[in-house]
């Protein structure tokens, strides 16, 4: 079910970021923003490292759907 869900991660966080940087909220390229919120959303970003851990954060208050898909994510890692 991880896999599935990893595969669909990407679009759906590529549109969320899309937004973001349409109204100005993480403040990066599009490329290392997306890169930065799914290495965030992959894992959680409690156990980033401090540097790592601005943007994920950032992107997860500024999107109800970022939020929702960290959610199911550990919800679906919580089954395993």
């Amino acid at each position: 079910m991880l896999a599935t869900f990893a595969r669909c991660l990407k679009q759906t966080t590529l549109e969320e970021i899309r937004g973001l940087q349409a109204r100005a909220t993480l403040g990066l390229r599009e490329s290392r923003a997306l890169q930065a919120v799914q290495h965030g959303l992959q894992r959680d970003v409690e156990n980033l490292p401090e540097s790592e851990r601005a943007v994920p954060e950032r992107a997860l208050q500024a999107s109800t759907v970022l939020r929702s898909l960290y959610s199911m994510r550990q919800e679906l890692t919580a089954l395993n």
